[in-house]
């Protein structure tokens, strides 16, 4: 038995408090899983053709999965006694990538999906801590034209482009 009380602390260490269970992060994953399956289900349901759904289900089924894996994994830590690991700036990291997405998306009918894309992938991957150019330019190039290739030529999807 310790003689300590609950009022007593040791200078120079934070005490330690049990992990609360991950309950909002469940939530959200579970509403966000719903949510896209409600989406991939009007689209499949009011589908004229094929292509109409041939993107928006596998990509909803996919989103859903990957909600699922996390939603599990955030339970098994919580059952654990464990917090779901955060490193040092997410916040910060994650808000800038947010930000990063909505000037990605309304940037793209002034300089188009090209060029959109290839600023977007490059600016992630530098807010993500690449910092070598020869990796940064040849991966948001070749990955710009490689979609935009896939939409135009594989899909038969018209994208406003201004280069390619």
């Amino acid at each position: 038995m310790s003689d300590s009380s609950p009022g007593d602390e040791v200078p120079g260490v934070a005490p330690v408090t049990p992990p609360r269970f991950p309950l909002g992060s469940i939530l959200l994953a579970l509403f966000l899983g719903m949510a896209m399956a409600a989406y991939a289900l009007s689209v499949f349901e009011h589908a004229r053709r094929v292509t109409d759904w041939l993107l928006i289900v596998p990509v909803a089924v996919l989103g859903i999965a990957t909600l699922a894996v996390a939603a599990l994994d955030d339970w098994r830590q919580g059952r654990l006694g464990r917090a779901p690991a955060r490193g040092e700036g997410d916040g910060k990291i994650g808000a800038a990538l947010v930000v990063l997405v909505l000037a990605y998306v309304g940037s793209i009918p002034w300089i188009g999906f090209d060029v959109a894309t290839a600023i977007f992938i490059a600016l992630a991957l530098v807010l993500q801590g690449e910092r070598r150019l020869k990796v940064v330019l040849p991966v948001s190039l070749l990955t710009a034209g490689l979609l935009v290739w896939l939409f135009r030529h594989v899909m038969g999807i018209p994208v406003p482009s201004s280069l390619i």
